[in-house]
């Protein structure tokens, strides 16, 4: 059994690829003392989230963390209020996936 000197420590792991820390510690050895850290997806970049989730594909955590910090080079268009706003947008999108078939 290892200690910090202050609670026993029954279980210590470290997985350097998800970079997290497990540790099963105190007196009643139960799976409810498991301390899982995961990294601050909020301080990470997006090329540090997409790394990581690259990695770990099943945490939906940091997928979503991904998702709500958007890209901040992607154009922004406003919801179609009008049928003529209706009949841009579709031009828009038919531009764009006429566009994204003929990349390689």
């Amino acid at each position: 059994m290892l200690s910090n000197g202050y609670q026993p420590i029954y279980v210590f792991k470290y997985n350097q690829k998800t970079k997290i820390v497990f540790i099963l510690a105190g007196v009643t050895k139960s799976l409810g003392d498991l301390i899982a850290m995961k990294p601050n997806f909020s301080k990470m970049t997006r090329q540090e989230l997409r790394h990581y989730i690259l990695a770990n594909r099943e945490d939906d955590e940091a997928i979503e963390a991904l998702i709500n910090k958007g890209n901040p080079h992607s154009l922004k268009y406003p919801f179609p209020k009008t049928e003529d706003d209706f009949r841009e947008m579709e031009e828009i999108l038919k531009r764009k996936l006429s566009s994204k078939e003929e990349i390689p």
